[in-house]
């Protein structure tokens, strides 16, 4: 294994715009394998995170079918988590907005990606 890299996303919608991720897609990182642990959540609704086949990378969440979403759950508690392996799975997560328009609303969340220091080697049909 390589570099770790760690990503703090706050997403914070207003009275009226949800908080969108970027990208707004069904996608991959590139990475071995990427987590991410909740950090807080307050007066959020949405942010759901769906897991779903590869074919999926790219496409709107709305268009995948249900056979190929493996899951969909929303991190509720601080510490919540779940670590993705990239060539398996592609993912997703939801616009963020606020229960209560009235008061300061954010989704909090640490993203880990873990990036191997050099490239696998395949040692297919050597003997």
């Amino acid at each position: 294994m390589g570099p770790i890299g760690m990503h703090l996303i706050k997403l914070s919608p207003s009275a009226t715009m949800p908080a969108v991720a970027s990208p707004d897609l069904v996608h991959r990182d590139g990475e071995i394998f990427t987590a991410g642990i909740l950090i807080d959540r307050i007066n959020a609704s949405g942010g759901f995170n769906g897991i779903t086949h590869t074919r999926w990378h790219d496409h709107r969440f709305g268009d995948v079918v249900d056979e190929d979403i493996y899951d969909q759950f929303t991190l509720e508690k601080p510490l919540e988590g779940y670590i993705v392996q990239d060539d398996k799975v592609a993912h997703y997560v939801s616009p963020v907005s606020c229960v209560d328009p009235n008061e300061h609303a954010e989704r909090t969340i640490l993203l880990i990606d873990f990036t191997p220091s050099r490239p696998a080697i395949n040692l297919d049909g050597i003997d």
